[in-house]
């Protein structure tokens, strides 16, 4: 069974969404705001969501990988 998720600053998986999604959740909102690009915004954010989960892949693997070495 998987070890138990924590929803704190602690856990580098919340640390790293914040620092992805964060901004650009803001930019997307500035651009809207300010530019009127609705267009543009869905993009920004999809953008965050896949850097965040190809880096959310990447750890997972490299953590798995020290786990059975």
């Amino acid at each position: 069974m998987s070890e138990r998720f924590e929803a704190n600053f602690k856990n580098k998986q919340i640390k790293m969404q914040l620092m992805i999604m964060g901004p650009a959740v803001i930019t997307a909102i500035l651009i809207t705001l300010f530019y009127g690009f609705q267009s543009i915004s869905p993009i920004i954010i999809m953008a965050g969501i896949i850097l965040f989960y190809t880096w959310r892949f990447l750890y997972l693997n490299k953590k798995n990988k020290d786990k059975k070495d």
